[in-house]
């Protein structure tokens, strides 16, 4: 069977174009197969609620399909039922998925009158429960789940409205899951700067937080009101830590830790580039460790050492850095004891000859050199050395046994 349909402007842009490969991989399918799968149809008014891709090739290509007519009642009943029906596809991302859960949600909640912007759920509409729980009990997942869900479509639709659909295409095909806090970011700094959102893409997922933080850190350590310095009308010149918390939805404290991020980095940069680019392109470098070495001098021969420790003892960041210190500790400590045992010598030394300084090796005779008036001990045989091992003088004197108990 076919006939002509109708389709729904803000039906199909709900659902996302296909990309070439996968419109290729469906016009094989159909020419080797056919069209098996039925149209899903609104009963009563020939609109396509599902297959708009499967009826473009049909129309093209005069393939035949068969309808399933549905009721819905009204366009937003129609995507919600969209909404559900792909989440039981089994290709979708973990991106995909969430954000289709949270479309669903905020759809409801708007047409119930909720607050699309708050996150607020609400307990009772018209004697049903709050709309996060009946989302989640027709989709079998948790309320929280569907909540946050919502947090992560909300922003998304943010993101479409400042760089357009097909960046937020890309991010809900991404294979690992983007966290909101992330999407938070890019959606506040893209207005700034256009390419965020794909910089921060094409950084390994493992090192995009690391990236983000060192991004605010210098853009915090750049324009920082520098002390002293205000305007003509006594305002403060530069941007504050408060001004660059709200710009990019994190805490005060968290730009601070990111200025300092900067400053280590960037200084490290400056003696050695290679370390800097391992700082941030090692996964197993948190950011907190890097944020101590901050301070007056960055310790550049420390850090390579942890890095050393690291890639030779295979330990992980913090392991390597607490066994550098211990190795550091245990140095302190034995030239400590080192100087009080040359101290001690001294002391003993004085004591011998008043000499102020000695020299013992094992021996069976005891000598002075007259001529600097060392003591030293021999193993030789009579006559013994013809000069001082110190000072080669040639006036050596044997000493009695009982001579270390003379003053």
């Amino acid at each position: 069977m076919s006939r002509e349909l109708k389709i729904d402007p803000e039906i199909q842009a709900a659902l996302d174009p296909l990309k070439p490969s996968e419109k290729r991989q469906l016009l094989e399918n159909i020419q080797a197969e056919g069209i098996r799968d039925p149209l899903v149809v609104w009963k009563g008014t020939d609109i396509i609620v599902d297959g708009h891709n499967r009826y473009k090739i049909a129309m093209e290509f005069d393939f035949d399909f068969d309808i399933v007519e549905m009721d819905f009642e009204d366009t937003a009943d129609a995507i919600d039922w969209l909404r559900k029906n792909q989440l039981g596809k089994r290709n979708l991302t973990e991106n995909q998925q969430t954000f289709l859960i949270g479309d669903l949600y905020n759809r409801r909640k708007r047409r119930r009158g909720g607050d699309y912007t708050s996150g607020e759920a609400f307990r009772q509409v018209d004697g049903k429960l709050e709309t996060a729980e009946t989302v989640a009990q027709e989709i079998e997942v948790s309320p929280r789940t569907v909540e946050r869900a919502g947090e992560f479509a909300q922003v998304l639709e943010v993101i479409r409205e400042k760089a357009g659909p097909d960046i937020v295409i890309e991010i809900k095909r991404r294979p690992e899951k983007i966290p909101t806090y992330q999407l938070k970011y890019l959606a506040a700094e893209v207005e700034h700067n256009p390419e965020i959102i794909e910089q921060t893409l094409s950084t390994p997922p493992k090192l995009r937080a690391k990236t983000n933080s060192l991004y605010r850190g210098l853009i915090y350590n750049q324009n920082k009101p520098k002390r002293g310095t205000t305007g003509f009308s006594g305002e403060t010149v530069g941007i504050t830590a408060e001004a660059l918390a709200t710009r990019f939805k994190v805490s005060r404290d968290q730009v601070l830790d990111d200025g300092r991020l900067a400053n280590v980095i960037t200084k490290v940069r400056e003696a050695d580039e290679g370390l800097a680019d391992w700082l941030m392109e090692t996964p197993g470098v948190p950011m907190k460790g890097i944020v101590g070495f901050n301070g007056d001098v960055i310790d550049v021969l420390k850090i390579r050492a942890v890095r050393s420790i690291m890639l030779e003892k295979k330990l992980p960041f913090t392991k390597s850095l607490e066994a550098l210190e211990e190795r550091q500790r245990a140095r302190r400590a034995s030239k400590s004891a080192s100087r009080a045992a040359a101290e001690s010598d001294r002391e003993v030394a004085k004591t011998f000859n008043g000499s102020g300084a000695m020299c013992f090796l094992p021996n069976v005779r005891l000598l002075l050199c007259e001529d600097c008036n060392w003591a030293f001990d021999t193993y030789l045989p009579e006559p013994g050395p013809v000069s001082c091992p110190y000072c080669k003088g040639g006036r050596i004197e044997k000493r009695e046994e009982d001579w270390r108990s003379r003053t």
